[in-house]
């Protein structure tokens, strides 16, 4: 699910498996027939594994983030055993305290790189009974920020205590602050992203210095960044935001909406000095960013990339698609040049003068009736909305 890279060219992986799976001559096992977490380091010198490491419990645990800092390895995800163990820490699913209940919690768990060994040092939970969902991470020293959504009546991060606002079966997000200790961590503050009415979820996360932009979407008609609120132009409609870290307390600097007449997703972001880098897909007929106005190829999704100031005005903005359903799912930046990957059903896409040919049928993605989440048929669907999909 995620990759990082060290500053000696190291690979970091993340995700989850079922039953054995082997990472070169390492061979990890999962306790029971549900998925466990994994992390591997991989070596660019012997162009092999160099260790990995499991962890999880009885039932479905899954790694959705991972972040590198000098020789510290941090993994963000969701739980849903009653005990996931990660190394000699242990931690209790809130959702086992109500009988019947099964709900995902988060954890944040760092390890120590020694080389050719690893081992976890601490692992923290949150959330509550209900359901929480873990999307993005970024650390920037010793302060490692998560965000996320979550459905229910509340979650708790830290001794923060968000309710949500919404009806049954939507989403709020959130963004929080752990630092690390050493050989602990604790949250340090929460931010509650909200409506009054939908559902709000953030999916993307980028760090530089004590500035931190989150961005994702959100489908009632506003939503709530602290002070900073958004107005929806229709459908479900992207936003983004800078959070200004001021140590044991945080405020949004700015937000900025991505808003058509139907559905516009912010599925990535990275940053560059003051440059904000957003891409996502849209299916509204014509999209506003800025001065910058984008035509959609279809009637189907297309991509978008635009760039902001640190400000949050819009300095430009691209397309590229097809027909048919095409979607960006991340980005990065390096100087000033700017990689975007994802992947198109369309026949042909485009990418200014250069034309891909899809040679296949394309694989289905499925949309929420109910405009709660897009979802791959592979991963988990309708983390907020279990009913109708087409």
């Amino acid at each position: 699910m995620a990759t990082a890279v060290d500053d000696n060219g190291n690979v970091y992986v993340a995700g989850f498996f079922q039953g054995t799976a082997s990472f070169g001559s390492i061979t990890l096992t999962s306790q029971t027939d549900a998925p466990d977490v994994f992390v591997a380091k991989w070596s660019p010198f012997t162009n092999a594994f160099i260790w990995a490491q499991r962890a999880g419990g009885a039932h479905a645990e899954r790694a959705m983030a991972i972040a590198v800092s000098g020789t510290n390895v941090y993994v963000f995800g969701e739980f849903l055993s009653p005990t996931a163990s990660f190394g000699a820490t242990t931690l209790f699913n809130s959702s086992s305290i109500v009988p019947g209940s099964t709900s995902s919690d988060l954890f944040v768990a760092k390890l120590t790189d020694e080389g050719s060994t690893s081992s976890f040092v601490w692992a923290q939970r949150a959330g509550s009974a209900w359901g929480d969902f873990a999307t993005a991470m970024a650390v920037s020293g010793s302060s490692i920020y998560i965000t996320g959504y979550f459905e229910g009546i509340y979650t708790l991060l830290g001794t923060n205590r968000f309710l949500n606002f919404g009806p049954d079966n939507t989403t709020d997000a959130f963004v929080a602050k752990l630092t690390d200790s050493g050989s602990s961590a604790s949250v340090v503050w929460a931010q509650h992203i909200r409506g009054a009415a939908g559902s709000e979820q953030s999916l993307a996360l980028a760090a530089s210095g004590n500035s931190i932009y989150v961005a994702g979407w959100f489908g009632g008609p506003t939503v709530n960044l602290e002070s900073q609120g958004l107005a929806n132009g229709g459908g479900a409609d992207g936003f983004v935001g800078k959070i200004t870290d001021a140590g044991t307390s945080a405020t949004f600097a700015w937000a900025q909406r991505i808003s058509g007449s139907r559905d516009e997703l912010v599925s990535a972001l990275a940053v560059n000095g003051t440059n904000v880098y957003v891409t996502g897909f849209f299916n509204t007929d014509i999209l506003p960013l800025g001065s910058t106005t984008l035509a959609n190829a279809g009637i189907g999704t297309d991509v978008f990339v635009t760039k902001l100031t640190d400000t949050g005005n819009f300095v430009w903005g691209q397309h590229a698609g097809g027909t048919a359903n095409d979607y960006a799912r991340s980005i990065a930046v390096r100087g000033t040049d700017v990689y975007v990957a994802g992947d198109f059903s369309s026949d042909t896409a485009r990418f200014g003068s250069t034309t891909l040919i899809n040679t296949g049928s394309g694989t289905p993605w499925l949309r929420c009736l109910c405009n709660q989440a897009y979802r791959h048929r592979q991963f988990r669907l309708g983390a907020a909305c279990r009913e109708q999909w087409q």
